[in-house]
């Protein structure tokens, strides 16, 4: 009987040992990718130029040509003038990937010093949505502005946000 148990207890072992040899295992790859951050910079300010005070929307596309609902009001200064433009703008980033640019939906320009506001909306903009080989790429953003009926003269001025980021 010692002699079945001995052998009992020596075929478990090997038993257990044989099935330990019977593992297997495998080294598994991992990998990760950086990606330059995407940045955006203001070439350009959006300027809607010179209007005389009145009821009309002006518009400025992405290509800079001004445009409006009563053109009459608008003017082209030879001297001393704002002339007006687009905004322009240029973002760096990784190399061929894809972005999209967000735009605030409206924006609110005061008068300097007080007495007056206008309200930019309807924003625009021409970009490819794709940075090129060297990770750059340049667009440019339109708008159109409101001005009231008795809009007070002056200078308007304000911002707005424009966002850029990888799809």
């Amino acid at each position: 009987m010692k002699t079945t148990l001995k052998l009992l207890t020596l075929s478990v072992a090997l038993f257990a040992f044989a099935n330990i040899s019977f593992g297997q295992n495998v080294t598994a790859d991992a990998a990760a990718r950086i990606i330059t951050p995407i940045k955006i910079q203001q070439d350009q300010a959006l300027e809607f130029g010179d209007i005389i005070s009145g009821t009309n929307v002006v518009t400025i596309a992405p290509d800079g040509s001004r445009t409006a609902t009563d053109p009459t009001l608008l003017l082209t200064l030879a001297a001393g003038g704002r002339t007006p433009q687009a905004a322009g703008f240029s973002v760096k980033g990784e190399k061929n990937l894809s972005y999209t640019v967000n735009i605030d939906a409206s924006a609110t320009l005061t008068r300097a010093g007080g007495g007056g506001t206008m309200t930019i909306n309807n924003f625009q903009h021409n970009s490819t949505g794709t940075l090129d080989a060297s990770g750059e790429d340049t667009f440019n953003v339109g708008a159109d502005l409101t001005v009231g009926a008795n809009q007070a003269s002056g200078v308007y001025e304000g911002t707005y946000t424009v966002t850029v980021a990888y799809e």
